[in-house]
């Protein structure tokens, strides 16, 4: 199931950033990074709770991960209402930059919890004596 998850956010991931790359200046680019940033958030916000409800591998780290998601979404609720008024590069930059340092920084946890590597700090690990 983890390398499902794994694999499933890295998919949704080279979609949007390969719409970014190939389209740089559409708006229909725009929006669709948008929507695949929506689903990415609402995906790895859900696979979160699960974690960390269930105690599963990497809790520690994906608390982190849910506090801080839970910060940004506090943020964004505060920015957007009507009592700001925000330079329009300011809101683009609130609403895509954190989102994506999130989005991979959770699918560094995802890789790490689908692909646990071997025990880490022995001489020559492959050879056993």
């Amino acid at each position: 199931m983890r390398k499902a998850d794994f694999y499933a956010q890295l998919i949704m991931a080279i979609g949007a950033i390969t719409a970014v790359a190939v389209f740089p200046f559409n708006p229909a680019a725009a929006f669709f990074l948008l929507i695949i940033q929506f689903v990415i958030g609402v995906w790895q916000f859900l696979s979160c709770l699960l974690c960390v409800f269930g105690k599963t591998a990497m809790h520690r780290r994906k608390t982190h991960h849910l506090i801080l998601s839970c910060i940004y979404l506090t943020l964004l609720a505060a920015i957007s209402s009507d009592h700001f008024s925000l330079p329009e590069i300011f809101n683009y930059i609130v609403w895509t930059v954190p989102a994506w340092c999130l989005a991979f920084y959770y699918l560094f946890l995802s890789y790490q919890s689908a692909f646990p590597s071997a025990k880490k700090g022995s001489f020559l690990r492959n050879i056993s004596f």
